[in-house]
């Protein structure tokens, strides 16, 4: 009996062991090359190579499930380690992590009983994902801002839909330094925090233009994107002009134009007489009914140059006090629009440089805050005028955002956002 008691009292100190151990194995799955296989209303299934390994997992992800994304610079200073201790407590639901700090961490996920992490979506540069309970982790490159204002946020919400089939993201915690223990209980009602947002949307107006590559060829738009989709992302040139036969384009260079002929494939240059430098150029205008090229700066001085005979005409002062990012000319109308920053509108003028009126967008132009982060350039505001119907187009190397504008309703609309195309 002596040795009966002890054998069990023996195997029950190596069950409790084992137990012990079993419930302190770090219980993540690393994975890699996540492929959709398949989905329907209530699901998307994948399937996943474990990392370093030959086995292949198959999971799927709700598409009720809440996204909580987490993003910092620093980790708060723990004497312990450089671990955060993040407790996720939404019982009942089906959670998504997504998590990136620029100072090196080990994020512990603690989530409570009835809450159950799905994927955990981190930059494995610098963060180490670690968790008792079994999840699967899944390393990528994204670079989370601090802001939900930013075009690094919109690139995340558009990835994490496209991976997730899930249009928001239901929580945004980003601060400088992330503390050592952070719990997460509530989620946000912020309609910015959906792709949906920011979405172009269709209408019963259509304006048709073209821009020109860094390449100096023509592509066409209208207010919904690329006629081309594949071209979306081409280079967008802002200083160029082209004639109504598309077959020369007129550069802003330095101390003039360059005029370039597609057809003869030839190049000169036409400087200014006795100018040394244009400064700060930042429009350009093809007068159809004048064949003239208005070529303005940013303080509203204008250097007119006639296109039949390649001559520069005069040199006018025409707009002050506007600081000009755009210049436009319309045919129905007869009139010059430029596109301003520091009145946040548009000005319409004539030829001699009469100022006809100002067309005030301030908060109209939705997203357009988006673009103007520290460090940021300055995006150029193009405007395509056909009478009272505008497209405005937000170039930041390539074609950001598109909105119609009526001159008459001072309406605008959003109809075409890259990030959400």
């Amino acid at each position: 009996m002596k040795f009966l008691i002890e054998g069990l009292l023996l195997v029950g100190i190596i069950l409790g062991v084992f137990f012990y151990i079993d419930s302190n194995l770090e219980k993540t799955i690393d994975i890699k090359d996540l492929i959709k296989i398949s989905e329907n209303r209530e699901k998307t299934e994948y399937s996943a190579r474990v990392n370093g390994e030959e086995e292949i997992i198959e999971f799927d992800i709700k598409k009720d499930s809440e996204i909580i994304l987490i993003t910092g610079n620093n980790i708060e200073k723990n004497e312990e380690s450089n671990e955060v201790k993040l407790h996720i407590n939404r019982p009942n639901k089906n959670v998504i992590l997504v998590i990136n700090t620029q100072q090196r961490a080990t994020w512990n996920i603690l989530p409570t009983e009835n809450t159950k992490v799905d994927l955990v979506i981190y930059s494995g540069k610098h963060n180490k994902i670690i968790s008792k309970e079994p999840l699967v982790k899944y390393q990528t490159k994204l670079d989370l801002p601090l802001s939900i204002e930013t075009n690094k946020f919109l690139t995340v919400l558009s990835y994490l839909n496209k991976l997730t089939n899930i249009e928001k993201i239901s929580h945004f915690y980003a601060k400088n330094t992330v503390p050592s223990e952070l719990l997460i209980s509530t989620i946000q009602e912020n309609k910015k925090l959906s792709i949906n947002y920011l979405k172009g949307k269709k209408i019963d107006k259509n304006v048709e233009f073209r821009l020109i590559t860094k390449s100096n060829k023509l592509m066409n738009f209208d207010l919904y994107g690329p006629l081309d989709i594949d071209n979306k992302l081409e280079s967008i040139e802002s200083n160029i002009v082209a004639s109504p036969n598309g077959k020369k384009l007129y550069k802003i260079i330095k101390n003039g134009l360059k005029v370039i002929d597609l057809e003869l494939k030839t190049k000169r240059d036409y400087p200014v007489p006795a100018v040394r430098k244009i400064h700060r150029a930042s429009g350009i205008a093809y007068d159809s009914i004048s064949d003239m090229i208005y070529l303005a700066n940013k303080t509203g001085k204008f250097y007119v140059f006639d296109a039949v005979n390649n001559q520069w005409k005069s040199i006018r002062k025409y707009i002050d006090d506007y600081d000009i990012n755009s210049l436009a000319y319309d045919k129905k109308s007869n009139l010059y629009v430029s596109a301003t920053w520091k009145k946040e509108g548009l000005i319409f003028f004539d030829q001699k440089g009469n100022f006809i009126k100002e067309d005030n967008l301030s908060k109209k132009l939705r997203g357009l805050n988006y673009h103007f982060n520290k460090g940021d350039d300055i995006p150029k505001l193009m405007v395509f005028p056909n009478g009272e119907d505008l497209a405005i187009v937000l170039v930041h190397k390539f074609v950001h955002k598109i909105w119609y504008y009526n001159t008459k309703t001072k309406e605008a609309v959003l109809t075409y956002n890259y990030y959400s195309s």
